[in-house]
């Protein structure tokens, strides 16, 4: 379960294709989640990797998800 304010909408038709019913569009705001925030990072390159895993999950050709508005700050 993601901290308050991260999970902006669970279930619903945010307008994507798809089946329909229960499974449905989510969306979540990362930028509200706390562990995301501050991570040290000392290298002048930084690789960050999006994985899709957890129960439930099935493979990709049966799963989709995107992201928008992604946004990386460095704080000097």
């Amino acid at each position: 379960m993601p901290p308050a304010g991260v999970e902006l909408a669970r279930h619903v038709d945010l307008g994507f294709g798809g089946p329909g019913g229960f499974y449905t569009d989510s969306a979540y705001d990362m930028g509200a989640d706390p562990q995301f925030h501050n991570i040290p990072h000392t290298a002048p390159t930084a690789t960050i990797a999006f994985t899709l895993e957890g129960e439930g999950v099935q493979t990709l050709d049966d799963e989709s998800w995107a992201i928008d508005n992604l946004k990386l700050i460095s704080n000097p």
